[in-house]
């Protein structure tokens, strides 16, 4: 994660009121679409993984709500000395509890979201790449570092095995999940 973006983490959650917090635009609608599912009925269940730690999660919940993001489960970390630099991301927080809830839910299908500012390109790859045929789309929200965005780009276009969109806005995100079948 860049330093800015940690600082702008680090001044949002212990600064300003849950209530405050803006959303990215249209997120809630896109994640209301995916919990109705294509039928429009459908209640899917919602996961929140974030590397934030356990004692945001009130914080974090009253957010969501205040929101009207979907209900769901919302997953942290732990934070302590025991929490050493990994050796890989598949070691890491997000790539353990992803695989977790895949396999506690094996007839389900997912629809993993992140951003570029972190690993989530990495660590949603590998997940697809190793839980074949079970996610059905992959949304990454870009940034405006170009050179970063490059590189991802390239790293992607090695990964044909996977569905991974990148997007500026939630709109295309919206189109695309229309177009493939997971949302009304």
């Amino acid at each position: 994660m860049s330093s800015a973006f940690k600082w702008k983490v680090v001044v949002n959650s212990f600064f300003k009121h849950s209530n405050q917090r803006i959303p990215l635009e249209g997120a809630q609608e896109f994640y209301q679409l995916l919990r109705k599912g294509i039928s429009g009925n459908d209640k899917n269940p919602f996961f929140y993984l974030s590397n934030s730690p356990w004692n945001l999660y009130e914080y974090l919940m009253e957010f969501l709500k205040y929101q009207n993001f979907p209900k769901g489960v919302l997953l942290l970390r732990d934070i302590g000395l025991e929490n050493e630099k990994k050796q890989s991301f598949k070691e890491e927080n997000k790539y353990i509890k992803i695989a977790h809830i895949l396999e506690s839910y094996p007839n389900l299908p997912f629809v993993l979201i992140g951003d570029a500012a972190d690993l989530d390109h990495d660590i949603y790859s590998a997940i697809a790449e190793t839980y074949p045929n079970r996610i059905s789309a992959i949304y990454i929200r870009t940034t405006k570092d170009h050179l970063k965005m490059k590189r991802i780009k390239k790293r992607l276009e090695q990964k044909t095995h996977v569905p991974i969109q990148l997007i500026n806005h939630t709109d295309e995100a919206v189109v695309h999940a229309r177009a493939n079948g997971l949302i009304n």
